[in-house]
C-alpha cells in the first residue's frame, strides 16, 4: 500500500508543462550544413487552435517526392548574410540569422538568376509561446525587372498540444501561423501576394513537423503540405 501511494502521489506531484511555461527557441533556427526534408504529403484539414489540441495529420501520407533545403555558409560579397540555403526549386535564399531572428536579404530565383533584394525581412522570430503575436512590414526592391514594393508579416502562435504525423507523435508543440501580404508596383502595374502558412515546432527540431502553405498570386492559388522526413 506504501508503495502504491508513494507512485499516485509521485504523478500529482510531476510538473505539468502548461502552454504559458512552453517556451521554442529552435524554430527555423538553422545552422551551417543542415539538410532539411520535408516529405510532400496531402493537404490535411487545419482549422483546430487553441490549447490542449490533437492534431492528427498520420493519415495524410506521402504524395511523392521530398523537399530538400540546404543550409550553407555564405561566401558571396553581394549580402551581409551569413547562411546561403539552397531551397527545394534551386533558387538561392540569403539569410542573416541570429538567435531571436532570422532575416532574408536576398533570393536568387534559379531559372531568371534574377535577384530579390529585401530589407527587415524577418521571417522567423524567436523564442515563441503560445499566444505570442508580432507584426514587421519590409520592403522588396528587383532592380533587373523595374519592380518595388512593401510587406507586412505576422507571426502568430495560436495553438498548443500533439502532433500526429506519419513518422511519429510529438507532445508540447506550438502552431505558429505566418500571414503574409506583399503589394509590388511593376511596369505592368500594381499585384498582390499573400501567403499563409502553418507550421507545427517542438524543442527538439529546428525544422517543422509538419507545414501547410497556400499562396495567391497573380498565376492563381495553389496549396501544399509537407512533414518533416526521419523526424
Amino acid at each position: 500500500m506504501k508503495t502504491i501511494v508513494t507512485i499516485l502521489l509521485s504523478l500529482v506531484l510531476m510538473p505539468v508543462l502548461s502552454p504559458a511555461q512552453l517556451t521554442i527557441s529552435t524554430n527555423e533556427f538553422y545552422h551551417i550544413g543542415d539538410e532539411i526534408q520535408m516529405v510532400n504529403c496531402l493537404v490535411p484539414a487545419n482549422d483546430s487552435v487553441g490549447a490542449g489540441i490533437t492534431w492528427n495529420f498520420s493519415a495524410d501520407g506521402a504524395t511523392g517526392g521530398v523537399s530538400t533545403t540546404y543550409v550553407l555558409h555564405d561566401t558571396s560579397t553581394v549580402f551581409s548574410a551569413n547562411l546561403m540555403l539552397i531551397l527545394p526549386d534551386g533558387s538561392i535564399e540569403y539569410m542573416q540569422e541570429n538567435n531571436t531572428d532570422s532575416y532574408v536579404q536576398g533570393i536568387e530565383n534559379a531559372s531568371s538568376h534574377v535577384v530579390t533584394n529585401y530589407n527587415n525581412y524577418d521571417i522567423a522570430r524567436r523564442p515563441v509561446t503560445y499566444g505570442s503575436h508580432l507584426v514587421d512590414t519590409y520592403r522588396v526592391n528587383i532592380p533587373a525587372v523595374g519592380t518595388h514594393g512593401t510587406g507586412v508579416i505576422t507571426q502568430d502562435v495560436d495553438g498548443y498540444g500533439t502532433l500526429i504525423s506519419p513518422t511519429g507523435t510529438f507532445s508540447n508543440v506550438l502552431r505558429v501561423k505566418k500571414s503574409q501580404m506583399e503589394l509590388d508596383t511593376t511596369t505592368a502595374g500594381v499585384t498582390l501576394a499573400t501567403t499563409f502558412s502553418y507550421l507545427w515546432f517542438d524543442t527538439m527540431h529546428t525544422a517543422p513537423l509538419f507545414r501547410i502553405d497556400s499562396v495567391s498570386n497573380a498565376l492563381g492559388s495553389i496549396q501544399s503540405a509537407g512533414f518533416l522526413a526521419a523526424a
